[in-house]
């Protein structure tokens, strides 16, 4: 019986990651824990300065951004993997009684426990390499494809590369174009170009 449940958990990867992250007991309570839907986080902006050449002609450049991602030894728990205990908040029971004021009466309620998020298991010891914050810090690499024909303040996007939060999808990097002031041509009207050139009556004629 227990190879057979052992062999289950092993080619189950939902179960496979319970097992990781919480351990036998977390397993055992498998039916209690539940997907839930997150709501996407906020963009985060930031200006880049280009030329005028780079806008007309193209251009790669590498920028380098420092954002907090979920901590990938504890998935985002906060805890040490596997070594949990009952939920001191709840008593292992993943609920708890809150008291509400609904049309001027107080009653109680059953909510999910706060604490264990309706687990009723908790992390006996803070994950070694977050300290329990559930994030740590990412230096990554994102490549600007500034494509031919871009204009000043045109955006682009990076899907999904904004800071991770364990209860929140990641919303996304957005790079802004600035252009900045050319020495000659000082409009720009769709693909065109416009420079006003001072002559003398000489030249003219």
């Amino acid at each position: 019986l227990l190879i057979n449940k052992a062999h289950e958990t092993l080619i189950d990867p939902e179960k496979r990651e319970i097992y990781d992250i919480y351990g036998e007991e977390g397993l055992n309570k498998e039916q209690n824990i539940r997907a839930q839907q997150k709501q996407k986080g906020p963009n985060y902006k930031a200006d880049v300065s280009v030329s005028l050449d780079e806008l007309y002609n193209g251009s790669r450049r590498d920028m380098s951004i420092s954002k907090n991602v979920i901590c990938p030894h504890c998935h985002g728990t906060g805890g040490k993997l596997g070594k949990t205990k009952q939920c001191p908040h709840c008593q292992g029971r993943g609920v708890t009684m809150q008291v509400v004021n609904m049309m001027g009466f107080q009653m109680q309620m059953q909510q999910p426990c706060p604490h264990c998020k309706g687990k009723g298991i908790a992390f006996s010891e803070t994950c070694p390499h977050c300290g329990g914050s559930k994030l740590v810090k990412e230096q990554k690499v994102l490549t600007i494809e500034i494509e031919k024909g871009m204009k000043d303040k045109q955006e682009i996007v990076f899907p999904r590369e904004g800071e991770q939060h364990p209860d929140m999808l990641p919303g996304d990097f957005i790079v802004k174009l600035n252009q900045r002031k050319h020495h000659f041509f000082h409009t720009r009207i769709g693909n065109d170009l416009k420079a006003d050139i001072d002559l003398n009556l000489k030249e003219t004629l």
